[in-house]
């Protein structure tokens, strides 16, 4: 459950879209086989797939309660079905993980209880590929590719 007096959750907003766009393209840059792309390719091809997600889809934002500019984190998805959400990625700075916060998110976008399925590897993910049983496919950004 969200701890309203710590931290709230709000759509995300034109002054946040730097903030997701290097957390996304910086932290998947360095993953096996993305890490073999050149920047010069990778950047260009990854800030399409980014723009057409949140384009889409939107992002939610956890922040301190009264410092909206503060983010704790975010995560982009959309429904697959009723009982499916696709994770498209999603993110926690380093000062906040290990506090419940990467739930607070799923529990903001009604992803607790429901199959997740993620097309971005992400750095939380390798804490939560079990607790979850998180499935991967990344075929779903077929339709964001640009």
């Amino acid at each position: 459950m969200i701890d309203f007096n710590v931290v709230n959750i709000r759509p995300a907003n034109k002054s946040d879209y730097g903030f997701i766009l290097k957390s996304i393209s910086v932290e998947f840059h360095k993953l096996n086989p993305t890490n073999q792309i050149s920047n010069e390719l990778f950047f260009p091809k990854q800030k399409k797939i980014i723009d057409s997600l949140l384009n889409k889809c939107g992002a939610t934002i956890l922040h301190i309660t009264d410092e909206p500019d503060t983010i704790v984190g975010f995560i982009i998805c959309e429904p697959l079905d009723q009982d499916t959400i696709i994770v498209h990625y999603s993110a926690v700075k380093g000062i906040f993980r290990r506090m419940g916060f990467f739930n607070n998110l799923l529990e903001s976008v009604n992803g607790l209880n429901k199959i997740i399925v993620y097309t971005h590897d992400f750095h939380l993910l390798s804490q939560f590929k079990k607790k979850y049983q998180l499935i991967y496919n990344p075929y779903l950004l077929q339709d964001h590719n640009g």
